[in-house]
């Protein structure tokens, strides 16, 4: 549900720049123990960064998968530019902001995805990104499942 809705309040932006939201769940409900409003606002850091960075008429999508024993993950994908490897590490620090390419600008205060790291860390999870410069970017996290689902 929390997926789906931060899905939802993310489509106005990704209309304006003709991409797809997608959420590619599997069949299983999966369900996390954790505060509904700080995993909506870190679900729409993350959707807002993957729609801000990909190319019109693109695809941001949204996974959700059990992690092993009591843990959930989600990914939030997108076919944006990608980071490159050595600013992997140092894009959770407050006001770091991936440099950009060739005639680009930096967007945005650098704040999001320390943030989006603070509240997941506080949950009981961890975040992380997997991206290659010109292949996108997904930036995954787990958080506690529910107790007996």
């Amino acid at each position: 549900e929390a997926v789906a809705e931060a899905l939802d309040a993310a489509r106005p932006l990704g209309e304006e720049r003709r991409l797809r939201l997608e959420f590619a769940h599997g069949l299983e409900e999966v369900t996390v123990s954790a505060d509904r409003d700080r995993l909506h606002q870190v679900l729409m850091n993350l959707l807002s960064n993957a729609i801000r960075f990909s190319p019109p008429e693109g695809r941001v999508w949204v996974e959700v998968a059990r992690e092993g024993e009591g843990l959930v993950r989600t990914d939030v994908c997108d076919e944006g530019e990608g980071i490159p490897e050595e600013e992997q590490a140092r894009i959770f620090e407050k006001f770091h902001q991936v440099s950009p390419g060739p005639g680009g600008k930096r967007t945005g205060s650098g704040l999001g995805l320390a943030i989006a790291k603070s509240l997941i860390e506080l949950q009981g999870g961890r975040i992380w990104v997997q991206s290659s410069p010109g292949r996108g970017s997904r930036f995954s996290f787990t958080l506690p499942a529910m107790p007996g689902t």
